[in-house]
C-alpha cells in the first residue's frame, strides 16, 4: 500500500515539474502546419511560419526552426533551412536555400536578414529576379518598396556565360513601378560596348530604354533611328529620339507623357498631358521641318475639367518623307474646352481653330473658326414612370474664312423620351421628340458671297423645328441569337417653311439592322428607307432603298472566314465586295495565311445610283502568310496585287529570329508609292521563363495552402 502512494505521489511531482518546466520553455514539432508567430510583432498584419522543427523560447521571446521553413507576412514569403526570429523586435535571421518573394520579385541568397516590423531585409552574394531582368549582386537592401543592389551584374539572358550583361555601381529597384541604374556598362560577351552614366527603366510597361534600328529606303536613304525611353514615375515618362538620314540630316524628337500638380491628400487635382514632336533641317534645301502635337487635361476636381490641343506641321511633304509617317498632314488644330458637371446639369465652353492643307500653294488656312461654343444641358431627369425629360441650350459664334463671314447661332431643345422594359422578353420600346429653337445671324459681310445668297444661307434669324423618333428592338430568336431593330426619325420645320418641300419636312426615314449569332458564326445587314421622297420623284420603291450593309463572319479552329458587302436595291447590283480567309494550324501556331479579295463597282456611285461617267472596277487580292521554321525563327509575306490591271501594288517579307535572349527583324517593303525600303533591327528579348525555382527544401503545397 505504501509503495503505491510512494509511485502516485512520485508521479504527481514529475507531472508539477514537468508544468514548471513548461512554462520557460515550449517545444513544438509540427510539420507544416501555419503557426502565427507572436501577436505583438505586427497585430494589423499576421505573421505565419511553418517547419519541420520549430522551438519558442517563452523567457527570451525566441524562435528557432529547422527543415522547410516557410515565413510568410502580407505580401513577402521567405523559404529557408533554418531561421531564428526574435519576437519582441521582430529580427529574423534565416539560413540555407534562402528565397525571398515579395510583390513578384524573387531573392535569392544563402543567408538573409528581415525585420519583421518595417519589413526591411539585407544579404551578401544574392540573386535578384523582376521580370525580365535577372541581377546578381554583391550586396542587396530592402527598405519598404525599395530594393537596392549594389555593384550588381544583370541581363535577361540565363546561361551561365550570357550573351551579354551590363554592370553598374548602383541600383534601385522600385517594386512595381520602375529599375534605377547608375555608371553602367554593356558587355558583349566579356567586351564592353556601351557606357551610361543613368537611365532609368519602367516595370510597368515592356517599353526598352534603348531602341536602336537602321535601314534604307529611296527618299531617305540608310538611315539610323535610336531613342532612349525614360521614366520618371507612374505619371511622367520621355522618350528622346535622335535619327540621322542619309539624305535629309538629323532629326531630333521628343515624346513625352506627363502628370504635374499631382497632390495625393486633393483627389482628383492633377494636370495631365501628351507631348509629340521633332524637328529636322534638310540637308540639301536647308528647309526646317517640324511636327508638334500636345494635348493637355486640368482636372480641377470630380466637376470641373479643362482640355486643349494643338497640332500643327511644317508642311505637307512629312508622311511622303518618312520622317512622321503615321500623322495626318492635311489638317491643323488649335482647341480647348472647360467643362463642369453639376447633378444632372452640365456647361461647357469651348474654341478651336482648324486649318486645312492648300495643296495648290502647300500652305495651311483657317477653314474654320469657333469664338466660342457655350453649352448648357440637363441630363434625363424622371418626372413620371418611364418618362424622361431633357433639355439644352448653345450659344456659337463660327468664323468661316472661304466666305469671310461670320455665323451666329443660339439653340434650345427641350425634350421628352419615353423607355418601356422589354415586353414579353422579346420586345423593346423606346422613343423621343424634342423641340428646337435655333436664333441664327450672319455678319461681318464680306464681299466673297452675294448678299441675296447670305439671305437664303440664313433662313431669317428664328427657326423652330421639331423632331421624334421611335425604336423597336425584337428578340425574334432568344436570347440574342436573331434580332431586329427598328428605327423612325422624323423632323419638320415649323416656321418659315414657304419654300421649302414637303411641306417642311426635312427627314422621315425608317432604318433596319438584322443581327443573328448562331455559335461561331455572326451575321449583321442593315439598310435604311426614305419616306420623304414623294411618289412622282421615285423610279419605283427601290429608290427609296439606301445600299445595304452585310458583314458575316465565321470562326472556327483553324480556320477564319469573313465577308463584307454593299449592295444596291436599286440597281440590283453589288457595289463593293471584300472576302477574307484565314487558314492556321491550330494547335503549334507554326503557320498562319491570310487571302482577302476586295472588288469595287464603279459603274454605280456610294448611294447605289449609276454613275454619268462610270469608272473602271476594281479588284484586289490580298495575300499573308506566316511560317515558324522553328519556334525562333519566322518567315512573314505580304502581297497586294490589281487584277484589272495585273499589277504587283505593294509587297512585303520579313523575317523574325529569337536568338535566345535577342530578337532580329529584317524586313524589305515596296510600297505602292514605289519606295523600297529595307530596316533591320536587333534588341534585347525578354525571355517567357527563367530556369529558376523556389529552393528545392521549401514547404510543398504552400501556394495552396495559403491561396497564394
Amino acid at each position: 500500500m505504501f509503495n503505491v502512494k510512494k509511485k502516485i505521489f512520485c508521479l504527481i511531482f514529475i507531472l508539477f515539474a514537468l508544468s514548471l518546466f513548461a512554462e520557460n520553455q515550449k517545444i513544438i514539432n509540427y510539420n507544416s502546419i501555419s503557426t502565427p508567430a507572436d501577436a505583438d510583432v505586427n497585430t494589423s498584419l499576421p505573421v505565419f511560419i511553418t517547419g519541420d522543427n520549430l522551438i519558442y523560447e517563452n523567457s527570451t521571446s525566441e524562435i528557432f526552426g529547422e527543415g522547410n521553413i516557410l515565413i510568410r507576412q502580407e505580401d513577402t514569403s521567405l523559404f529557408a533551412d533554418k531561421v531564428y526570429i526574435n519576437t519582441e523586435t521582430g529580427d529574423v535571421s534565416a539560413e540555407g536555400n534562402i528565397l525571398m518573394i515579395y510583390k513578384g520579385t524573387r531573392i535569392y541568397s544563402d543567408k538573409i536578414y528581415y525585420n519583421l516590423k518595417n519589413k526591411s531585409a539585407y544579404s551578401k552574394k544574392s540573386t535578384v529576379i523582376n521580370h525580365p531582368w535577372i541581377c546578381s549582386t554583391e550586396k542587396m537592401k530592402k527598405e519598404e518598396n525599395k530594393l537596392e543592389l549594389e555593384k550588381p551584374s544583370f541581363t535577361t539572358c540565363d546561361f551561365e556565360k550570357p550573351h551579354y550583361r551590363m554592370e553598374s555601381s548602383m541600383i534601385y529597384i522600385y517594386v512595381d513601378e520602375k529599375i534605377e541604374t547608375w555608371h553602367t556598362v554593356m558587355y558583349l560577351g566579356n567586351i564592353p560596348i556601351l557606357y551610361f552614366p543613368y537611365y532609368t527603366q519602367s516595370l510597368r510597361t515592356n517599353k526598352l530604354p534603348f531602341e536602336f534600328k537602321f535601314g534604307h529606303n529611296k527618299i531617305t536613304g540608310f538611315y539610323v533611328f535610336t531613342k532612349y525611353n525614360h521614366y520618371f514615375d507612374y505619371y511622367n515618362e520621355a522618350s528622346f529620339g535622335w535619327d540621322y538620314y542619309e539624305l535629309q540630316g538629323n532629326k531630333y524628337s521628343l515624346d513625352m507623357n506627363y502628370g504635374l500638380f499631382k497632390y495625393p491628400d486633393k483627389a482628383g487635382r492633377i494636370f495631365t498631358g501628351r507631348f509629340s514632336g521633332f524637328y529636322n533641317q534638310n540637308k540639301s534645301t536647308h528647309i526646317d521641318r517640324w511636327q508638334i502635337d500636345t494635348t493637355n487635361s486640368q482636372i480641377f476636381n470630380e466637376r470641373i475639367r479643362a482640355n486643349q490641343r494643338i497640332n500643327i506641321f511644317s508642311d505637307k511633304d512629312l508622311r511622303k518623307d518618312n520622317l512622321q509617317p503615321n500623322i495626318d498632314t492635311l489638317q491643323q488644330e488649335y482647341s480647348g474646352d472647360l467643362s463642369m458637371n453639376l447633378g444632372n446639369h452640365s456647361f461647357s465652353i469651348s474654341v478651336a481653330d482648324y486649318e486645312q492643307l492648300n495643296t495648290v500653294t502647300s500652305k495651311y488656312y483657317t477653314r474654320s473658326r469657333i469664338l466660342p461654343h457655350i453649352q448648357y444641358n440637363l441630363m434625363s431627369s424622371q418626372i413620371i414612370p418611364f418618362v424622361y425629360y431633357n433639355h439644352n441650350a448653345s450659344i456659337t459664334r463660327t468664323y468661316n474664312p472661304s466666305e469671310d463671314l461670320y455665323y451666329k447661332n443660339a439653340n434650345i431643345s427641350p425634350g421628352l423620351s419615353l423607355n418601356i422594359p422589354k415586353l414579353l422578353y422579346i420586345l423593346t420600346l423606346n422613343g423621343g421628340a424634342s423641340l428646337n429653337t435655333a436664333w441664327n445671324h450672319i455678319d461681318n459681310l464680306g464681299t466673297k458671297v452675294d448678299i441675296s445668297k447670305i439671305k437664303q444661307i440664313s433662313g431669317g434669324d428664328w427657326l423652330v423645328s421639331y423632331s421624334n423618333f421611335e425604336t423597336m428592338q425584337m428578340e425574334i430568336i432568344p436570347p440574342g441569337y436573331l434580332r431586329l431593330n427598328l428605327t423612325h426619325n422624323f423632323s419638320r420645320q415649323l416656321n418659315k417653311r414657304e419654300a421649302l418641300k414637303y411641306e417642311g419636312i426635312t427627314n422621315n426615314i425608317l432604318n433596319g439592322n438584322l443581327y443573328a449569332s448562331l455559335g461561331s458564326f455572326i451575321l449583321n445587314a442593315s439598310t435604311t428607307y426614305n419616306l420623304l421622297k414623294s411618289k412622282d420623284e421615285v423610279i419605283n420603291d427601290k429608290d427609296r432603298f439606301s445600299l445595304l450593309n452585310i458583314n458575316s463572319s465565321l470562326n472556327l479552329e483553324g480556320y477564319y472566314f469573313s465577308a463584307q458587302s454593299t449592295y444596291s436595291i436599286f440597281a440590283n447590283m453589288i457595289k463593293s465586295l471584300n472576302l477574307g480567309l484565314g487558314l492556321n494550324d491550330g494547335v503549334y501556331g507554326m503557320w498562319n495565311i491570310r487571302f482577302s479579295t476586295t472588288f469595287i463597282n464603279n459603274l454605280i456611285d456610294s448611294t447605289g445610283h449609276f454613275n454619268i461617267v462610270p469608272g473602271k472596277d476594281v479588284i484586289y487580292f490580298n495575300t499573308s502568310l506566316t511560317y515558324a521554321l522553328t519556334k525562333e525563327f519566322r518567315i512573314t509575306m505580304t502581297r497586294w496585287y490589281d487584277l484589272i490591271e495585273k499589277e504587283l501594288m505593294e509587297h512585303s517579307y520579313a523575317i523574325n529570329w529569337y536568338v535566345h535572349c535577342w530578337e532580329v527583324y529584317f524586313t524589305w517593303t515596296k510600297r505602292q508609292d514605289n519606295v523600297e525600303e529595307i530596316f533591320f533591327s536587333v534588341f534585347i528579348s525578354a525571355l517567357p521563363q527563367y530556369k529558376f525555382n523556389k529552393p528545392s527544401t521549401a514547404t510543398p503545397g504552400y501556394d495552396l495552402q495559403f491561396g497564394n
